[in-house]
Formats: structure tokens, C-alpha cells, sequence
């Protein structure tokens, strides 16, 4: 007999950015996430990628910045991930955007549907405030990601984003 894990999604809150910095350096730490580690570091947490390390703190005003269209899921009172998303005016299609920024799901917890109840909490807040449109970045190479973001319906846009470091 399997117990299933009770999961519970809720707005993020500032109290939890200690449990969100011990994910993220948990995912750091399994090597397996190549793209989290880069894009967590340069975009969103805005951190220096070449003092990054596994013990080094994101920056809190950066990720404070996010919270109100981000959430936490718990799994038995632990904070076992969480998805940070933001806004955006599109002004060339004259439309608002909603992106998913960040998703993030401890090692300890993969495949356990965590990260399909924290995307379906993020659409439908868009949803509630008339974005129907959400987007999100994903490095090709992440097989499980892509996996993923196609089995939830997400569609490529087949365009590549170049950038060069001053």
C-alpha cells in the first residue's frame, strides 16, 4: 500500500525565502541541472556568475521582487519547491505576458507531480488577472524539462536567444 504525498501549493511569502535559498542550493549541489545553476544565477537571482557559489545567497530583493506572482508547494510541512513568475508587456502584439521565471523542485522530490501543481497555480493567477499567455525558457539540452513543459502544452516558438558578456 502507497501513502500519496499530500502536496500543498500557496502563495509565496517573504518568510520563505531561507527554504527557497536551501533548494536552490540543493539543485546546485546535485550538478544535474546545468540550466537552473546559470539561469537561476545570471537572470534571475541575479548573482555573479563567476563568484557563484553553492554557498553564496541570492539576491533577496531580486527574488522579493517576484513573490507576488510566485508560490510555495509544501510536502508535509517542508518546503519542497516553488515557482517564481513575473509580468510582462509585450508591445510589439500590444499584450500582457505572464512568465514562469524560475521553477524549481528539490532533487528529493522529482517526479512527484510537484511541479505540475505549482505551474497549474501560476496559470490560473494569470489567468485571474487577464494574461492568457504565459511563457517560459527552456535550454534545449534539458530533455526532462522539455518533457515536461511539452506535456503540459507549451509550444516552442523555434527562435534562439544569443547574448555576450561585456
Amino acid at each position: 500500500m502507497t501513502t500519496e504525498l499530500q502536496v500543498q501549493v500557496r502563495p509565496m511569502q517573504f518568510s520563505d525565502l531561507k527554504a527557497l535559498t536551501a533548494i536552490d542550493q540543493e539543485i546546485r549541489a546535485s550538478g544535474t541541472q546545468v540550466f537552473y545553476k546559470d539561469f537561476a544565477t545570471r537572470t534571475v537571482l541575479r548573482l555573479n556568475p563567476e563568484g557563484a557559489s553553492t554557498k553564496e545567497r541570492p539576491d533577496i530583493q531580486a527574488v522579493a521582487s517576484l513573490i507576488d506572482l510566485s508560490f510555495v508547494a509544501e510536502c508535509g510541512g517542508t518546503i519542497c519547491g516553488f515557482i517564481l513568475g513575473r509580468q510582462e508587456y509585450l508591445a510589439e502584439s500590444d499584450i500582457q505576458q505572464g512568465e514562469i521565471a524560475l521553477l524549481a523542485v528539490s532533487p528529493h522530490y522529482f517526479g512527484k507531480g510537484i511541479a505540475t501543481k505549482l505551474v497549474d497555480a501560476i496559470c490560473e493567477l494569470f489567468r485571474s488577472r487577464g494574461i492568457n499567455r504565459v511563457g517560459m525558457a527552456v535550454d534545449p539540452a534539458d530533455k526532462s524539462m522539455l518533457a515536461f513543459v511539452e506535456r503540459y502544452g507549451f509550444k516552442s516558438n523555434r527562435l534562439l536567444n544569443y547574448h555576450k558578456n561585456l
